[in-house]
């Protein structure tokens, strides 16, 4: 998220996002596998480790901590898949309710099982996105646009979003900066 390559908004965001993590949070102790692992999830981590050398140790970490994580189901909306109830799951891994817990900052991960949409939405606060797996992606009134894994991209607060997938199962990390 801090290449040069990277959209302005989403190294500015990670960027804050990284420093505010130099100073840690309540990290709560690592305890046994949590109930909710998404049940697609570990085709969307092979996928991930097939992407290339460099991710083959993100699939490793990710499999490490995806049982450890609290997977909630996301709430439907606007022109989301009519099966997003049962193929969406997100979890925090830093913030309210994640592993380490704090007020400042977010991070989460997102997975979506194949052929699902999520609700258009618009994010009341800058959030930096990496995609662990392709996807297509659509910011404000932009047309619709393809993504591969490793792109990253922000979307802009007061800005609509909307991410889709397709053949593959959806991952991706978030980061946003709370308010305050």
């Amino acid at each position: 998220m801090l290449s040069a390559d990277a959209p302005a908004v989403a190294s500015f965001v990670a960027g804050k996002v990284l420093q505010r993590l130099l100073k840690t949070g309540k990290v709560h102790p690592e305890g046994g596998p949590l109930p909710g692992v998404p049940e697609g999830l570990d085709d969307a981590i092979g996928h991930l480790a097939r992407s290339g050398r460099k991710y083959e140790a993100i699939a490793g970490q990710f499999k490490h901590l995806a049982d450890r994580l609290l997977w909630r189901r996301g709430r439907t909306g606007p022109f989301a898949s009519l099966n997003f109830g049962n193929t969406h799951s997100h979890a925090v891994l830093v913030g309210p309710g994640g592993m380490e817990e704090r007020a400042d900052l977010r991070v989460g991960v997102i997975y979506m099982d194949r052929y699902t949409r999520f609700p258009d939405h618009v994010q009341t606060q800058p959030r930096a996105f990496i995609l662990l797996s392709p996807a297509e992606i659509c910011l404000g009134d932009s047309q619709w646009f393809s993504a591969a894994t490793g792109t990253v991209f922000a979307n802009d607060a007061g800005q609509s979003f909307a991410i889709r997938c397709t053949a593959q199962p959806l991952l991706a990390v978030w980061c946003q900066v709370e308010p305050g």
